[in-house]
């Protein structure tokens, strides 16, 4: 008898059990879903500045060698738009707030920190370059190798996007937000 007590509560128990754990487990995924659901909407809004920025870029200042000067005025409007489309995607994450994931706000914090020594090396480069004296062939060709320099660091750089996907759950929404389809990981 006493035996068919214990089997009778134990039975009990592993049901108890096993229905807690699918509810629980019913539950889970909408919760997940809500925020994946709000995680993406959070990566829409970064990659749409992040694309917009490229757009921006995308168009190249034409460079001329006989023209030095002109080459420079063209550069350094340049090097601003850059430095000005980072600011955009900076102030794009700042007013989306920190992303509904683990670790969101240590992943906007080292984001925000790229995004910062990237617009550096950007002004840095524009300012040697303004001040650059196009008939004096030396000065000139320094500048231009600060902005060499300041690209090569740019392109090498993961970039904000990199940052952001090195947390699991924002890699997962940026992968899943319809804005961020096609654009590289160093955006």
């Amino acid at each position: 008898m006493t035996r068919r007590i214990l089997t009778g509560a134990c039975t009990a128990l592993v049901v108890a059990v096993t229905l807690t754990a699918c509810s629980a487990t019913a539950q889970d995924p909408v919760a997940e879903e809500q925020v994946n659901a709000a995680a993406v909407s959070w990566a829409d809004q970064v990659c749409q500045s992040v694309d917009s920025g490229g757009d921006t870029l995308s168009e190249l200042p034409a460079l001329d060698p006989g023209r030095p000067a002109g080459t420079r005025d063209g550069l350094v409007a340049y090097l601003e738009s850059m430095s000005a489309s980072l600011s955009d995607v900076a102030d794009t994450i700042t007013s989306a707030g920190t992303p509904p994931v683990t670790g969101g706000d240590a992943a906007v914090e080292q984001a925000m920190e790229t995004i910062s020594a990237e617009k550096s090396a950007l002004e840095s480069a524009k300012t040697a370059l303004a001040k650059a004296e196009v008939t004096d062939e030396a000065s000139f060709q320094r500048a231009i190798a600060r902005v060499r320099t300041a690209f090569d660091e740019l392109s090498s750089a993961d970039g904000p996007l990199a940052e952001l996907k090195k947390n699991a759950e924002l890699n997962e929404a940026i992968a899943q937000a319809a804005a961020c389809q096609g654009l590289t990981a160093g955006a």
